[in-house]
């Protein structure tokens, strides 16, 4: 059993490097830390409440997923022992990790269902006139400079696992902490369930206000960003499917609208 455990945990022993850089290239600490480390502060100067406790309940869930995403990661790359495969992991993370700082560097803007809708709507003119404006100028170098230093952070990173290796009481503290995480992450997996059991926004609402709005206007990781922006966007599809239901009831006369007074006033909205 002990061989195991040992076996099962290894690429997390000997891989905690990539385990660090994955973390903290997910997590932008400008970010996060007005929510979480701010909201500790709260709590052990004017003590803890409910209302804390609802505005650290999302960090924590999205910290407990992102561990579990990023070991379980980490374990199947050492399984494979490519170094192709860890550098692929490497370049998708500091691709998010670039255009979470880019955004919020240029346009003040985080990783939203709202940039994920621009970005999808952008037609090929639009593109073009983004490139020009924006990425053959300073910012653009700008971009550059950030990419090379998040891969210089992976290449360092790397460096030093490769030259420090973790025995005795710190593998023992790996392992633990291996554990813990997984559970931790397993308990919090019920989160995506709920979301990808969404149907349309309103469903969404509830989950992201019971939550917290803070958590997705702050502090969210780069990976469930992107996986709330998704699964938003995909909601608003069955907005769609109800406007039609409802369209077709009322052409069909299903859905008939009356009034009794003398006068009726009619506002008639026309947008894209």
């Amino acid at each position: 059993m002990r061989k195991f455990i040992e076996k099962l945990c290894d690429g997390v022993v000997k891989e905690w490097g990539m385990i660090v850089a994955l973390v903290l290239l997910a997590m932008p600490p400008m970010l996060f830390a007005p929510v979480f480390f701010g909201g500790l502060h709260s709590g052990f100067v004017n003590g803890f409440d409910m209302e804390l406790w609802r505005q650290l309940k999302y960090p924590i869930i999205d910290m407990g997923l992102l561990m579990l995403l990023v070991l379980v990661v980490v374990e199947i790359v050492h399984w494979i022992g490519k170094k192709w495969v860890k550098w692929v992991v490497y370049g998708f993370a500091v691709a998010l990790a670039t255009v979470r700082i880019w955004l919020w560097w240029v346009f003040r803007l985080r990783i939203s269902p709202s940039t994920l809708m621009l970005l999808f709507e952008t037609n090929s003119q639009e593109s073009s006139e983004f490139v020009q404006v924006y990425l053959l100028g300073w910012y653009g170098i700008g971009l550059i400079g950030i990419v090379v230093g998040l891969v210089g952070f992976c290449y360092l990173l790397e460096w030093i696992n490769s030259r420090v290796e973790l025995r005795n009481t710190w593998r023992k503290i790996a392992v633990c902490f291996y554990g813990v995480c997984m559970i931790w992450g397993m308990i919090e997996v019920r989160w995506i369930v709920k979301f990808v059991e969404c149907e349309n926004s309103d469903d969404v609402g509830k989950i992201q206000l019971e939550l917290g709005y803070d958590g997705y206007t702050y502090g969210a990781s780069n990976v469930w960003a992107v996986c709330f922006a998704y699964v938003s966007n995909a909601a608003i599809s069955g907005d769609v499917d109800i406007c039609k239901k409802i369209a077709f009831d009322i052409q069909n006369g299903e859905c008939a609208v009356t009034c009794d007074r003398d006068s009726t006033v009619v506002v008639f909205v026309l947008g894209e």
